[in-house]
């Protein structure tokens, strides 16, 4: 697949093209109606789009710290909260 945009429009969506030229796609960059420039990856295969990263830190991060509470405990803390209020503890 080939897409080809103008200077200006490459200008405002350079990031999304990027990620586009990463995936594989072909990417041209046309100046007055005149193909000009390919976007190319430096090391194809070797570098995925920032999504796909960031999924896979926070999927580590998460796992690295245990299991996390359950809906009840997260409904229990959360009512405590609001009685530790309804007692005045701020004042």
């Amino acid at each position: 697949m080939t897409v080809t945009v103008g200077v200006a429009q490459a200008h405002n969506r350079l990031s999304e093209l990027i990620d586009q030229a990463l995936a594989g796609v072909d990417v041209i960059i046309a100046k007055r109606a005149t193909p000009a420039v390919r976007l190319t990856p430096v090391n194809p295969g070797r570098v995925e789009p920032q999504g796909k990263r960031l999924a896979a830190m926070c999927d580590s991060w998460l796992a690295d710290r245990g299991p996390g509470r359950t809906d009840d405990q997260i409904a229990a803390d959360v009512e405590a909260d609001r009685d530790s209020w309804d007692r005045g503890w701020y004042r």
